[in-house]
């Protein structure tokens, strides 16, 4: 374990404009390696650095794309 950094949980839902959940949306962590996709009711799980400002992007096919900052001070992070 030696050099690598804490991580957290964030988890969380996407939804479209119409507040119906999406599948398959690509949520990373900007300049941190890993991501995941959101699954068929639209969570997901993530490994995010903690203690830090950190850049999650959102992403599908026929959206716009959607960036969000964060900061990550405790262990497990819930988004809606």
């Amino acid at each position: 374990m030696f050099g690598q950094k804490p991580t957290a949980t964030l988890s969380g839902k996407v939804f479209d404009d119409g507040n119906k959940p999406l599948s398959d949306v690509s949520v990373v962590v900007e300049n941190f390696a890993g991501g995941t996709k959101t699954d068929e009711n639209g969570n997901f799980n993530l490994k995010v650095p903690v203690a830090q400002i950190v850049t999650i992007v959102f992403s599908s096919i026929g959206y716009e794309t959607k960036c969000n900052r964060y900061t990550t001070c405790t262990t497990n992070i819930g988004l809606l």
